[in-house]
């Protein structure tokens, strides 16, 4: 009797882990979600990314660049809330990374809270001091109007940056074609062919200002020491 309870009991655990292994084997590998998602976003089903990286983010949960495009899938399917929510946990693992405080920054606006988003831009700026989080700022105070702040926080990145790359003279250059100061916009456009000599988009922007870019046209960028 003991011997046929225990065939019994050794046949039924054999059934249930054949039962769990074919529930295992019919689930997809994780790099299959990942990428399923992927090709979701790239063809503009933002709602069936979130569903690909659900999927993925309930059997791996920390992994933070899965949930920062979590994040921006719910931001293209209209869902700033909960694209905020994940952001915001990126944000906390890793409150470097200039992607995610875009990410977050961007859910901010969406759900309209200028005073949140504001905050948390100009917390960055200030703590940091990295030029790419005071062009973060500018970018957000060009977008509502402010274009007096936006200058400043724009002139901050450059001050920053020492006038050593191009990103904050382009911004700057870009911030002044977008308010019509032609002037100033020029000026940038030569500063950043003293960096970049002959680079051909700021040749071509300067000819449409009706300028003559020669070769001693650049001039250094007024924040380089």
């Amino acid at each position: 009797m003991r011997q046929t309870a225990r065939f019994h009991l050794i046949a039924s655990v054999g059934l249930l882990t054949l039962a769990s292994l074919g529930a295992c084997s019919s689930q997809r590998a994780l790099p299959m979600v990942h990428a399923a998602g992927n090709e979701a976003y790239v063809r503009g089903n933002y709602a069936q990314a979130v569903v690909e990286y659900r999927e993925y983010l309930d059997r791996k949960p920390y992994d933070t660049e899965v949930r920062h495009k979590l994040a921006k899938a719910y931001l293209a399917s209209g869902d700033p809330q909960l694209a905020r929510e994940n952001a915001e946990v990126c944000h906390d693992v890793d409150p470097e990374n200039t992607d995610y405080s875009a990410t977050l920054a961007e859910a901010m606006l969406e759900s309209n809270d200028l005073d949140g988003l504001f905050a948390f831009l100009r917390s960055e700026a200030a703590q940091r001091q990295r030029p790419a989080d005071q062009i973060l700022l500018g970018r957000y105070l060009a977008r509502v109007g402010t274009a007096d702040e936006a200058e400043a926080a724009f002139l901050a990145a450059a001050r920053l940056d020492r006038g050593q790359n191009l990103g904050p003279q382009w911004e700057l250059a870009n911030f002044y074609r977008t308010i019509g100061a032609t002037d100033k916009e020029a000026d940038r456009l030569r500063m950043i062919l003293w960096l970049r000599p002959s680079d051909p988009e700021a040749t071509a922007r300067l000819r449409e200002l009706g300028k003559v870019p020669g070769p001693s046209y650049a001039i250094p960028p007024a924040e380089r020491i």
